[in-house]
């Protein structure tokens, strides 16, 4: 009988490791390896909040508003990877600045430690959609890649500060000199970008431009220095104004009052060298597609606190004076239009422009607490 109780025993014992074995081999699924997440995309992307790409495979275009400094920019995005980086540092999005001057690849690492690339390209917006002339083909004269600048000069720009001028300069968009370098830019503290292409100032909204700045930088200026040459010289041959109004107004001077119509008005004869002297206030009146051209010989002057003024709709961009003499600005005066002359262009305390200024390879733009604004 004891043998028979051991037996049954054992037996039982049997039957439990049996069943523990059995328990143990039901849960070995939970236990098996889970391969690490391959996935590895930027989903979303945008610098500045209100400015986003659109994301085409793995590269990205933003554009941003005009006169960005793209050199210190933060981008916010998705991504479905374990880790960013770029150059080597990692991102934290929202918080990262990076150097958008030229393209920049972002790297995302998946958990299983596999990689994707994505570009991110960041370009300005032009100054806005009315920036260049708005009239007929005919009527407007082509600026070509010298409108992307609101002050270009040959032989450089000068500025000095006046402390009794509020804000002092206020330049809104890109300065540009060419073939001159950036030392003939004076009074403006500029800051080179590390990309080397471009430079700042807190006097300019905008880029500074320069003939000895990395590439592409020289060729572009070299292209927009051509293109304002053209430009100059299609306003010097277009028609002139004929008629008792429009050849050789009031003998060049031209006193406080005057009111110019559309078209085109020309000194050539009967005054000093064509020289025009504006002795008080004149208007323009018209609408947002008409143009006037004004073909000077010699000097254009403004004299102290003379202003031109835009009624009707008129628009700055569609203004244009062709000055072979150079421009004179008295203290306190203010331009409107697109300024393209053949000798310096010189700016007393406080006088205004919303313009450009766009002088020859030869001459240069001088300024004296004065404010430029790119329409």
């Amino acid at each position: 009988m004891s043998t028979g109780r051991g037996f049954s025993k054992m037996w039982s014992l049997v039957l439990l490791l049996a069943a523990f074995v059995a328990g143990c081999g039901s849960g070995s699924s939970s236990n098996a390896t889970v391969a690490p997440n391959s996935a590895k995309s930027i989903t979303a992307y945008s610098i500045a909040g209100q400015v986003s790409s659109s994301i085409t495979g793995t590269a990205m275009a933003v554009i941003m508003p005009f006169g960005t400094n793209k050199a210190a920019l933060v981008a916010t995005y998705a991504t479905t990877g374990a880790s960013v980086k770029v150059g080597g540092v990692l991102q934290t999005s929202g918080t990262t600045t990076n150097d958008f001057s030229n393209p920049v690849d972002y790297l995302v690492t998946a958990a299983d430690l596999t990689t994707a690339t994505y570009t991110v390209t960041v370009a300005e917006a032009a100054a806005g959609p009315s920036a260049t002339c708005t009239g007929t083909t005919a009527s407007c004269v082509d600026l070509g890649t010298a409108a992307n600048y609101v002050i270009f000069a040959g032989a450089g720009v000068t500025y000095t500060p006046i402390a009794t001028v509020t804000g002092n300069a206020k330049i809104t968009g890109n300065v540009g000199v060419s073939p001159a370098a950036a030392t003939s830019m004076t009074g403006f503290a500029l800051t080179l970008s590390a990309s080397g292409t471009f430079a700042t100032s807190t006097l300019v909204t905008g880029h500074v431009f320069a003939a000895n700045y990395a590439s592409p930088t020289p060729a572009e200026l070299t292209t927009a220095s051509g293109d304002k040459l053209i430009a100059y010289t299609a306003a010097a041959g277009k028609p002139g104004g004929t008629g008792a109004g429009n050849l050789n107004l009031l003998a060049g001077t031209i006193p406080s009052g005057q009111n110019f119509s559309p078209g085109t008005y020309t000194w050539n004869s009967g005054t000093p060298g064509g020289n025009v002297g504006m002795t008080g206030n004149i208007t323009l009146t018209g609408g947002p597609t008409d143009v006037w051209l004004f073909q000077i010989s010699g000097v254009l002057d403004l004299a102290t606190a003379a202003q031109i003024t835009l009624v009707g709709g008129a628009l700055p961009q569609n203004v244009f004076w062709q000055v072979a003499g150079g421009v004179n600005m008295g203290t306190n005066a203010h331009m409107e239009g697109v300024v393209m002359s053949a000798a310096t262009v010189a700016l007393n305390t406080g006088a205004t422009v919303k313009g450009r200024l766009l002088v020859s390879d030869t001459a240069a733009v001088t300024m004296d607490g004065n404010t430029i604004t790119q329409p």
